[in-house]
This record gives C-alpha cells, structure tokens and sequence, in this order.
C-alpha cells in the first residue's frame, strides 16, 4: 500500500461494518441496506475562524445515509462507533423534493422544502465511492417505486 492510500484510508470515518450496525436495529423484518453514505453538515466557515476548532468539532453533525429496497434511512449519529442520535426516514414510494450538487468536489445534498430541509456535505474522501453512493440514494428519493 503506497503512502497515498494509507493517508487516504486514514480519513475514512467510517466503514462498513460500522455503517451496518448503524442501521441494523432500524431495518424493518426483510429490509435490505443497499448502499449508504456519510455526510456532514458544518458550522459556517465564519463561526470555524472566530470560534476555532475545537467549537467547530464540537458543533459538525455527522450523517448516515442509507438506501433500503423500501426506504431512505438518515441516522444522525456521534463516534467512531457511530452512536445514533436521531432517525429521519422517507418512504420510497413518495417522490420527495431531493437534490445533489457538486460544489468543490463535494455533494451538497438537501431533502426536503420549507423552513428545515436536510442539508449535509458529503465528501468523496469519506469512503469509497462515498459521492457516487449519495448520488444514487438521492436519485431513488426523487423517482417513484413502481407498484
């Protein structure tokens, strides 16, 4: 493994394993995870410089985005372990109001309208295939499941 790869698989937050315990207990009986992603949603970058680092690590949401054959699963979660917080699922049977746009190399999701959409960076060095991952689960968000 070169040194590239080894600096690269040093930020991966989290894998695999993590990322299915995550989700296990939230899986309805015969759901299946079918792919997910790890975003996070950050500070402004005003409050990073007056505030510091520290506040920055202290106040950054962290996110698991999981793509089921039935639903999207969104888990807030904390910790290597990937302690989970909060739970928000949509149906995928509902088409729901969901983008994804490149911006710096990151996809910058939203899920939703009105006063508080879902917003959250997801950055391709997170994991592998991390972008792509968060590009599909808001492509099924967007497209009815055939009845």
């Amino acid at each position: 493994m070169s040194v590239k790869q080894k600096f690269m698989d040093h930020l991966i937050r989290y894998r695999d394993p993590a990322a299915q315990a995550a989700f296990a207990p939230h899986l309805r009986p015969g759901e299946t995870l079918e792919t997910w992603a790890y975003g996070q949603k950050m500070p402004s970058q005003v409050v990073m410089f007056l505030l510091g680092w520290l506040v920055q690590k202290l106040l950054t949401k962290e996110y698991l985005m999981g793509l089921t054959d039935q639903r999207v699963i969104l888990l807030r979660v904390k910790g290597k372990k990937a302690n989970v917080l909060e739970v928000t699922e949509y149906d995928l049977g509902t088409v729901h109001p969901a983008s994804i746009e490149i911006v710096r190399g990151f996809g910058e999701v939203t899920i939703g309208e009105g006063d508080r959409p879902f917003e959250a960076k997801f950055n391709p060095v997170e994991a592998p295939d991390n972008l792509e991952h968060a590009q599909e689960i808001i492509a099924a968000l967007r497209s009815p499941v055939p009845a």
